[in-house]
């Protein structure tokens, strides 16, 4: 949230994150090959730069792949989603084109491409559309009938989105983590670290709510940061380091 967000409303709002999330670009291709993606390439193919993927800028990440002569079909997400944040952030870190014409959004206007409501929507609408390409959580990208690429990360490795690249994205940022988990994960620093990362975020009334309402509130979300963190892992989420559930614990515990 912006500074605006937190304070401007009825109530001062707190942040804190519950689990860590990553979006996965997705396709469908013949023969299902394992395919790599730089950042660049992502955004020229979200801008409608690039329209096939025999293109050779596709093939140059791919050295050894048969690539179809087919035409590139966007699908997108929209309304207001995480991830189309997840996704625009990191664009905008990799493409000074992406950055200038659309930017980081949850709600960006997309140049090209089809539209669904939510990633299990769009994970099957890939998987019915030869040549498309689109982005999912995780959990959604693990189907047979469709395939999901490595990303480049900011090392210049190509990733994909394990457990332990997913937490090497948040490791390389905790130095640097403001008390206020004010942070983006996208394109983090180390060889192992997955480049399309996020918290998924809680915000929460600071004061002002029915104790009993406030009580229970808290109850719910320490019980996530505990136990619940277990059955998110089963979700497809990664759990919050240690370090960072401590320091949600105390973000959380300060409400009132």
């Amino acid at each position: 949230m912006s500074e605006a967000q937190k304070e401007g409303g009825k109530y001062s709002l707190a942040q804190f994150p519950t689990v860590l999330e990553a979006i996965v670009p997705i396709y469908k291709l013949p023969g299902n090959p394992e395919l790599r993606f730089s950042g660049e390439v992502l955004a020229d193919i979200y801008l409608g730069n690039i329209k096939n993927w025999k293109d050779s800028r596709i093939a140059k990440l791919n050295p050894g792949v048969t690539l179809p002569d087919l035409a590139i079909i966007v699908v997108h997400l929209s309304g207001v989603k995480g991830s189309n944040y997840i996704l625009t952030d990191y664009l905008s870190k990799k493409s000074e084109e992406w950055k200038t014409k659309i930017g980081k959004s949850s709600s960006p206007k997309w140049p090209v491409g089809l539209e669904t409501g939510r990633s299990e929507g769009m994970a099957t609408l890939v998987s019915a559309t030869p040549g498309a390409v689109g982005y999912v959580e995780l959990s959604y990208a693990k189907r047979t009938d469709i395939g999901y690429g490595s990303v480049q990360n900011a090392a210049g490795q190509f990733v994909k989105p394990t457990t332990a690249g997913i937490m090497a994205a948040c490791t390389a940022n905790e130095k640097t983590m403001p008390a206020d988990f004010r942070v983006s994960l996208a394109d983090a620093t180390g060889k192992e670290s997955y480049p399309l990362v996020s918290f998924t975020w809680i915000y929460v009334p600071t004061s002002g709510l029915e104790p009993g309402r406030s009580q229970a509130l808290k109850d719910f979300w320490a019980w996530a940061l505990g136990d619940g963190q277990e059955i998110a892992s089963r979700m497809g989420y990664t759990q919050l380091p240690p370090s960072i559930v401590s320091k949600a614990e105390q973000t959380l515990n300060s409400i009132k």
